[in-house]
């Protein structure tokens, strides 16, 4: 069994939290990484950079930030900035919560105040990634970092692609969705049984996958007048994995009913 969320956002860490005090306390994968998460999840990029096998150290304070001589760094308890005399060089973001002061990345601006680069650090205080952005700031490459600041893993949104240097073999996955697949499979988790609480790449991935299983959905958004058509696909048994659906709310669950036109034997309801 395994849970896969596509963030880590308050909603999942709820279902999480609820699954583990129900006694369910599998393994559970965050897809996109953050840096800052804690150690009872995992992600595909973590394990590919080594950050399983790190003991956890101290995140980066906003001082800590290498600069040029004589350049300033300003902070407050929500950012920070580094500047050089009145021109803003760069900005710095923190975690949660803001006012310790901890640096998850910085955005370094061009010469127009444009983001052009921004440094992700972990909770262990490394540069972790690098994200490149063009002139018109949409983040067109992010380049992942192994323990020794060896590229590991580059993201190109642009064409999709991702690299991996996985053991000094180069391997190209044409999307998202294929490095996550293999991912899976490399870290030889029970996948037997699926819970994931999104119809965007959990969704696909559990339909993609080659092996059996029995995926169940958690619904955790509200309908927007209609039933989504991955959901349809679900109740409809067009999938192979995906037969159950859960939705905690009540009153979101009744909203199913009535779009529904009634009850169906895949759907139900914790409330």
């Amino acid at each position: 069994m395994l849970n896969i969320f596509e963030n880590y956002d308050q909603a999942a860490q709820d279902l999480h939290y609820s699954l583990v005090m129900s006694g369910y306390k599998h393994s559970t994968v965050i897809l996109n990484e953050t840096g800052f998460l804690p150690a009872s999840v995992t992600t595909p990029y973590a394990f590919f950079m080594g950050e399983e096998q790190v003991v956890e150290g101290k995140a980066r304070y906003f001082n800590q930030i290498k600069t040029p001589n004589f350049w300033e760094i300003q902070s407050n308890n929500n950012n920070g900035e580094i500047l050089d005399h009145d021109i803003k060089k760069a900005n710095i973001f923190y975690a949660e919560p803001t006012h310790k002061r901890l640096v998850r990345a910085v955005e370094w601006l061009d010469r127009e105040g444009k983001v052009r680069l921004v440094e992700h650090y972990n909770k262990n205080g490394r540069l972790y990634a690098q994200s490149v952005y063009n002139k018109e700031q949409s983040e067109v490459l992010k380049t992942y970092y192994d323990q020794e600041g060896k590229e590991k893993i580059v993201e190109n949104f642009v064409t999709n692609d991702l690299i991996l240097n996985d053991r000094d073999k180069i391997k190209i996955f044409k999307s998202k969705l294929e490095f996550m697949i293999y991912y899976l499979q490399k870290a030889s988790f029970d996948l037997d049984q699926i819970i994931y609480n999104s119809l965007a790449l959990p969704f696909q991935i559990s339909i993609h996958l080659p092996e059996p299983g029995h995926d169940i959905l958690v619904w955790q958004e509200e309908f927007r007048g209609a039933i989504p058509g991955n959901m349809q696909a679900i109740l409809n048994g067009t999938v192979a994995r995906s037969c159950q659906v859960i939705i905690p709310d009540p009153l979101t669950y009744q909203t199913f009913v009535q779009l529904h036109q009634g009850e169906n034997e895949k759907v139900n309801s914790l409330g």
